[in-house]
């Protein structure tokens, strides 16, 4: 039987600790640049232009430029739940479907 080696003992402790700590960051990193992924991004578009439009519908239906103010509201959501703000070309064209489904067509006297 060997003796005690202190040295040897510290080391391994110290492997055993770094190993898992890594373990978990790359798993934790991994779920990070999942989100950014667009099989993640596009469900979460879909679902906060949707509350965009219909918020802008609800409380600002007054107002002039409701594709911007839906936009910062869709922008704000995704800062809420710490998620990646898509592209400003995606997020206007989800917003502008958003607010069609919200007011439907306009007629030829609002255009």
């Amino acid at each position: 039987m060997q003796p005690f080696n202190l040295t040897q003992a510290i080391i391994q402790s110290v492997l055993t600790i770094f190993l898992t700590v890594m373990i978990g960051a790359i798993v934790i990193y991994s779920y990070i640049l999942k989100q950014r992924l667009p099989d993640h991004q596009i469900p979460n578009l879909d679902r906060f232009s949707r509350m965009a439009a219909q918020c802008v519908a609800y409380k600002h239906s007054d107002a002039l430029d409701k594709n911007g103010l839906a936009a910062g509201i869709c922008a704000d959501l995704y800062r809420a739940y710490h998620l990646p703000v898509p592209a400003p070309e995606a997020m206007d064209t989800a917003i502008a479907s958003a607010l069609f489904e919200t007011y439907g067509v306009p007629s030829e006297h609002e255009a």
